[in-house]
């Protein structure tokens, strides 16, 4: 049978009529809050210990065994990421060989234009160069020739203004 809180004060009460308020006190704090059926007792306590560490005990098996099984889930992604790495690593130094080779090969062909074109160059200077000493020489003859007839035009001049005085 449990009491009820306005039982429980009317008892605090009544107690302190009769024996005075710290015999009341006293009296009512050494009954239970609740009802005695709620009070466990030593033996509910050692049951209660015993559930307790069975439960402990099948955690802690189930724990382990879940450990267990995430270190080889873990092993087995580090595993799979070391082969992806190896594979990644031998993709990329097999890239890296192609970009050289090609490089390589841009590298020779832009000597091998480059060289083209500075023959190219030479060859086009060689004939400008011609062009312009022929036009040289065209224009040194020809005022040679200009001067030599300016010359002989004057010496005839000066030789007729000779037999004329």
């Amino acid at each position: 049978m449990s009491i009820t809180e306005a039982e429980r004060h009317e008892l605090h009460q009544r107690l302190e009529e009769v024996l005075g308020p710290d015999q009341a006190n006293i009296m009512m704090e050494h009954l239970p809050p609740v009802g005695w059926a709620e009070v466990a007792t030593k033996q509910d306590l050692a049951h209660l210990e015993t559930v307790t560490r069975s439960e402990i005990a099948r955690l802690e098996t189930v724990t382990r065994s879940e450990i267990a099984r995430l270190e080889t889930v873990t092993e087995s992604v580090r595993t799979e990421l070391q082969h992806q790495l190896g594979s990644l690593r031998s993709e990329l130094h097999g890239q890296g060989k192609s970009l050289h080779s090609e490089m390589a090969h841009l590298s020779e062909s832009l000597h091998g234009e480059m060289d083209g074109l500075k023959n190219s160059l030479r060859s086009e200077m060689r004939e400008q160069n011609a062009e312009l000493r022929a036009a040289l020489l065209h224009d040194q003859r020809t005022y040679v020739f200009a001067m030599l007839g300016a010359y002989t035009a004057l010496m005839a001049v000066a030789l007729t203004i000779m037999r004329v005085a």
